[in-house]
């Protein structure tokens, strides 16, 4: 519309009428938009195929020995509806230069250039001016605009830091820990409490003849370069349903000191984790902080239980336990402390978890023994802290992937914005750089000028996301750990992110300088100076 004013002026003073300007402009528009959507669905298409295998690929890394089925991401409707969300996007811009056409004077279009100079606020003059100087009455003169771009591309990168803040913090060890709490290698029975068709595999009926008994325990440490096996107990309750007389199988976490402790410092605990006094009171905890209130449970609360003894796997008599908290979330129903359930006197032996570690070289082979061990073994499950953390390292890398292409899309529409505002700027002032190129400013300087306009653009935007996005980052890791999202710990400040975001504003803004002073020294001075917008 800028380069065209005179042009739209030329014709309603040869007679063009308002509804024909408005159908020049309308169909020019339509046609951008009916060439640009095309190739625009075309690039995506392509990106989401390539994107699409890529994580496919990992995919296959994660589920090991899973057969996959290629699928076809093609969808013709949904390439149809984002076409009409696009051109439906066009039309609605398009309305702005519409109705300036049809109030567009014709003598104010042709004269548009020395118009718009006069209505500018004069400058102050000066005795001696800079190229710091110049570069800064430049962009203020047109300074609301500039501060719109810089905002909206600023907000664009806010929201690269937001999410920086949180996948920049993911710790695919500790992910990895929360799945294998100690060692290389981890045992647990696999149980159910409500199967029905096929009782045996219940968790009460499983303790009738467990599996991870002392001899496995025994035979497991005389494995060569075994250095550690330690035992949790898990315990098969029957306890009434709420509201009801009827009883369910739940499940009973046997803690020590050290892993009560360490499991009461997570976020989102309830109530009173004193390890003493939970021993000496008898006190109980619901493994699931979240569901607690669901499932009408209350502190202070007595809770009524029969704890499945022996090989028999009957429930023996009543225990009553008072209700002092809950975990954020554990693998079980409920947990009591190691002193609390020697007091029980249960029977039996009600190894539910083993976590064995070794030599960092003999890994592989204490992995193929275990193995060989539980061949001919049920309802154990074997998991290795290495695939763990491999499986960790590649959802994290398939989160990242699918976070940062969105966000370097938002990204490119908010620096191509920035363009647009750049590019129409150096348009409407091409004969004021004439002129001062006409009077002693050098190709050098002018290129100067272009770079350092573009690094202020740059600063205001970096400032802004860091401003804003660094408190949304934090914010936003603090919610994801207080909910128990995917390997959050310890939070630090993305440096490594920040500055790749940094460095890639800074090299598209400073390209764009460059292309523009190019474009600029094609056309000879005289036409600069000449120029009438």
């Amino acid at each position: 519309m800028v380069q065209k004013l005179h042009e739209y002026g030329k014709l309603k003073a040869l007679g063009a009428t308002r509804k024909q300007l408005k159908k020049i402009v309308n169909r020019e528009g339509m046609l951008l938009g009916v060439i640009g959507v095309p190739l625009g669905l075309s690039i995506g298409y392509l990106v989401s195929v390539i994107s699409f295998n890529m994580l496919m690929k990992q995919g296959y890394a994660v589920r090991d020995g899973v057969e996959m089925t290629k699928v076809s991401i093609f969808s013709f409707p949904l390439l149809l509806l984002v076409a009409m969300l696009a051109l439906a996007t066009v039309w609605l811009a398009l309305r702005k230069p519409i109705r300036a056409v049809s109030v567009l004077s014709p003598i104010e279009a042709i004269v548009y250039q020395e118009r718009k100079g006069k209505e500018k606020v004069l400058r102050r003059g000066r005795n001696s001016i800079s190229l710091v100087g110049i570069t800064l009455a430049g962009l203020n003169g047109s300074l609301k605009n500039n501060i719109s771009t810089i905002c909206t591309m600023g907000l664009s990168c806010v929201l690269f830091v937001g999410f920086a803040g949180f996948t920049g913090n993911i710790n695919d060890e500790y992910n990895a820990r929360i799945e294998v709490e100690y060692g290389k290698f981890y045992l647990s029975l696999d149980y159910s409490l409500s199967d029905k068709a096929y009782t045996e595999n219940n968790l009460d009926n499983i303790l009738k003849n467990n599996p991870l008994n002392n001899e496995l325990i025994e035979r497991i440490k005389a494995i060569p370069g075994v250095t550690e096996v330690k035992v949790r107990k898990l315990l098969a309750v029957h306890k009434e349903k709420e509201n009801s007389e009827e009883e369910s199988l739940v499940d009973v976490m046997v803690l020590n000191k050290d892993d009560f402790i360490k499991f009461s410092k997570r976020s989102s605990t309830i109530g009173d984790f004193n390890y003493d006094k939970a021993s000496s009171e008898n006190l109980i905890y619901y493994g699931w902080a979240n569901f607690m209130e669901e499932y009408g449970y209350n502190l202070g609360q007595d809770i009524s239980m029969g704890i499945t003894t022996g090989t028999s796997g009957e429930k023996g008599g009543g225990v009553s336990f008072r209700l002092a908290g809950s975990f954020a979330n554990l693998d079980t129903d409920w947990a009591i402390t190691e002193d609390t359930y020697e007091k029980l006197s249960v029977a039996g032996n009600p190894n539910g978890y083993l976590w064995i570690d070794c030599v960092k070289e003999d890994t592989k082979y204490v992995e193929k023994e275990l193995v060989r061990l539980l061949e001919n073994k049920d309802h154990i499950t074997l998991t290795s802290y290495e695939k763990q953390l491999e499986i960790s390292q590649i959802s994290t890398r398939m989160m990242k992937f699918i976070a940062y292409t969105f966000l370097a899309a938002m990204g490119l529409i908010g620096f191509l914005n920035m363009a647009n505002t750049i590019i129409t700027r150096i348009i409407t002032r091409r004969q004021e750089l004439g002129i001062l190129q006409a009077v002693g400013m050098t190709n050098r300087q002018l290129n100067r000028m272009l770079q350092m306009e573009g690094l202020l653009f740059t600063a205001g935007t970096v400032l802004i996301a860091l401003v804003v996005g660094t408190p949304a980052g934090y914010l936003l890791f603090r919610y994801g750990k207080e909910n128990s999202w995917f390997g959050l710990n310890e939070y630090h400040f993305p440096v490594i992110e920040m500055g790749l975001m940094i460095a890639a504003i800074a090299l598209l803004q400073i390209t764009l300088s460059y292309l523009l002073s190019r474009n600029l020294k094609k056309v000879s001075l005289v036409e600069r100076i000449r120029y009438q917008g």
